[in-house]
């Protein structure tokens, strides 16, 4: 996007999760952000048929097997924060932690 703000904006990338904690790398050639993905997935196309799914399934209904299944006001949707790149010029975004079970950064109150 112009450094105004009007106009010129330009997509980078494509992910079925949300970014958020949008930050330029510190080399200025990429941008870094967390999203909250599905651990077990190892791609963006599987985050968007667990997402899918779970919007789509009639019982909304959740089982809970372990803690922390509930922070302060938020439930736990079996998703984690982690930590994405994805260059300045476009392309796929890449799980810097993929398979971890735990959020990057932590969940804060």
């Amino acid at each position: 996007m112009n450094a105004d703000g009007n106009g010129g904006a330009k997509r980078i990338t494509t992910i079925a999760t949300d970014a958020d904690g949008i930050v330029w790398a510190p080399d200025g050639q990429s941008i870094v952000f967390t999203s909250n993905v599905f651990p077990d997935c190892q791609d963006d196309s599987c985050n968007a048929a667990r997402s899918k799914a779970r919007d789509e399934h009639p019982s909304k209904a959740r089982i809970y097997d372990r803690l922390l299944y509930r922070h302060w006001s938020s439930w736990s949707d079996g998703t984690r924060s982690h930590p994405f790149i994805v260059p300045v010029s476009g392309g796929v975004a890449r799980d810097l932690l993929p398979g971890a079970d735990y959020d990057v950064p932590p969940v804060s109150a």
